[in-house]
C-alpha cells in the first residue's frame, strides 16, 4: 500500500464585524458595568469610605488616642477603652497566628 497523500487543508477566513453601541446615559452604562463587574460597587463604596475618613475633618470633642492626654482615674479608664477599640480589628490576626503556631 502506497501512503496516501493529504491534500493541504485551507482554513477559511473569518470576517468579523464589529458593532459600535449607541453611548448610553450614564446610569444605564453603570448598571451595564456591574453586570460584568458585580464587585465593583464593593469596591467603590470602600474607596469612599477610606476618602471620606482622609478628608474628615476632626473636632477637637473627639478623643482619640493621639489626642487624648488622661489625668485622672476615669480618664484612664477612657483611655483604656479607646485603646483596646484600637486594637479589636488585629484580634483576629493574633488568633490565627495561634493557630498555626
Amino acid at each position: 500500500m502506497s501512503p496516501k497523500k493529504s491534500k493541504p487543508v485551507q482554513e477559511k477566513e473569518k470576517v468579523v464585524e464589529v458593532v459600535k453601541e449607541a453611548p448610553l446615559d450614564p446610569v444605564a452604562e453603570k448598571l451595564r458595568q456591574e453586570r460584568y463587574e458585580p464587585w465593583k460597587p464593593l469596591v467603590e463604596e470602600a474607596d469612599y469610605k477610606n476618602t471620606a475618613e482622609l478628608f474628615a475633618s476632626k473636632k477637637d470633642d473627639d478623643k482619640t488616642i493621639d489626642n487624648f492626654i488622661p489625668k485622672s482615674e476615669s480618664d484612664f479608664l477612657q483611655y483604656a477603652q479607646l485603646i483596646s477599640n484600637k486594637l479589636r480589628p488585629f484580634e483576629a490576626i493574633l488568633n490565627l497566628l495561634y493557630v498555626f503556631i
